[in-house]
């Protein structure tokens, strides 16, 4: 961090507390990622529900496959279902990183390899469409996370999101209202929470539905520009009145 900033910005509280109460920086101006909404709004259901059972259930995991993400809690939570349950709800892991191997050994070990579908790395622009098939969106991070982005993304999907209360997440994420928070590390309340919402569908819609109405009005990137500019605005005028004093103007 550089020492004799006028300001600076940060994501959530929680990144900003990583800081500590340094005395020489500026309180902090908690200005989020935003995202767009139209963007993960726009595509249909049914593109890649095809690609399933029709009456499955889809639980989508969107990130970097490294340990810190909690994907392994994820894995075991899916083997913990009741059978039925299990039998008909599927995982599919979007993203890559070093720790894939582990994880498809583990799903290995525990019998449910055939229910999860690692698809790597995808374009950017075919992200919405997963969104749109799934049924539940799952972030079961073990670390702390900054703010996690993909947790807005599955607000504008209208996708019902469950997600951990470390780092920032818990300032994205209101427990009972957009979302469902449960503990890090802990497989058998994340099956507890995963069988609860699949077997609820109008409290998935009601979650969703409160999800997608915060992104809109918090989140969408028209009220984050604003809001640096207003920052930029600020200073240029505090600026501006300070020269003004120091010239006598």
């Amino acid at each position: 961090m550089c020492c004799g900033a006028d300001a600076w910005t940060s994501n959530t509280r929680a990144t900003s507390e990583v800081f500590g109460n340094d005395p020489t920086l500026p309180k902090p101006h908690i200005i989020p990622m935003g995202v767009d909404v139209e963007y993960f709004h726009r595509e249909k259901r049914a593109s890649l529900r095809r690609e399933l059972p029709k009456n499955d259930f889809l639980i989508l995991f969107v990130g970097r496959l490294v340990e810190e993400k909690g994907l392994q809690y994820l894995v075991e939570a899916l083997a913990l279902l009741p059978m039925e349950l299990r039998r008909k709800t599927s995982l599919w892991v979007v993203g890559e990183g070093p720790y894939r191997i582990e994880l498809q050994h583990c799903a290995e070990i525990l019998g449910i390899s055939g229910k999860i579908r690692f698809w790597g790395t995808i374009s950017n622009h075919l992200l919405p469409n997963f969104y749109a098939a799934a049924d539940l969106f799952v972030a079961p991070s073990g670390d702390p996370e900054g703010q996690g982005v993909v947790l807005l993304e599955a607000f504008a999907a209208r996708l019902c999101v469950v997600a951990t209360p470390v780092g920032g997440i818990s300032e994205v994420v209101e427990d009972g209202y957009t979302g469902i928070l449960v503990e890090s590390h802990n497989p058998q309340q994340l099956a507890a929470t995963i069988e609860k919402l699949l077997s609820d569908s109008k409290l998935r819609i009601e979650l969703a539905g409160n999800a997608y109405a915060k992104v809109k009005k918090d989140y969408g990137w028209d009220k984050i520009a604003f809001a640096f500019e207003s920052l930029y605005r600020d200073l240029i005028h505090t600026t501006d009145n300070i020269k003004s004093h120091n010239t006598g103007a």
